[in-house]
């Protein structure tokens, strides 16, 4: 399988990737773009300053291959969704959004959406980031990194209930700056309050 040929190729080891957390997409008819999850560092005892609940560290990588050998293009770790596995912020799967971004009238980009939230019964907190890379010239260029699309925030004080939302809808324009096609970005915010014992009574 070409996945196994590309971890062998980025000396990950196949059994350390995290099947669950992969994805690719086809890029070009030569090209496939991969996010690959993997263990970069288990945890054993003894490490130094290494608590064993911290879990194993998770490195995330993007990784555009020729289809064909396996070869490797050109790669970079996201060191913004490596994590130890048990942090209290947790990382879902990042996902390839089906098609391809028109980037400018010639090249295309892939679209990432990134799923984090804290895992806490006192605070709620859940966002979605999004990224377009593109390959140029042979090198993986980031025209977009982790921009927030969505955000959820809520809180409790005093016995009143807090929670705010923001959502973030980007669409591409036909009008270019550098070369790329600009971004369009409309926001819309919800904020709701009320007492805790009422959200409690619109779960059961």
């Amino acid at each position: 399988a070409l996945l196994a040929k590309v971890s062998k190729n980025l000396k990950i080891k196949y059994e350390d990737v995290k099947i669950d957390k992969t994805t690719s997409i086809n890029y070009d008819d030569k090209t496939t773009f991969f996010v690959i999850t993997y263990i970069a560092k288990k945890w054993k005892p003894g490490i130094e300053n290494w608590e064993e609940n911290d879990g194993d560290y998770i490195e995330r990588i993007y990784v555009f291959v020729n289809k064909s050998t396996a070869q490797i293009i050109d790669k970079v770790i996201d060191k913004n969704s490596s994590v130890y596995e048990n942090e209290a912020v947790i990382l879902e799967k990042t996902e390839i959004l089906k098609n391809l971004v028109q980037i400018n009238e010639v090249n295309s980009g892939v679209a990432l959406s990134t799923f984090y939230y804290v895992n806490s019964h006192m605070v709620g907190y859940a966002e979605t980031k999004l990224t377009i890379l593109t390959l140029a010239g042979n090198r993986l260029k980031k025209l977009l990194y982790e921009y927030p699309i969505g955000i959820e925030n809520s809180d409790s004080i005093d016995g009143i209930y807090y929670s705010e939302a923001v959502n973030t809808k980007i669409s591409i324009s036909n009008r270019e700056t550098n070369g790329f096609f600009d971004l369009k970005v409309t926001k819309t915010f919800q904020y709701e309050e009320g007492k805790e014992e009422d959200v409690e009574n619109q779960n059961y």
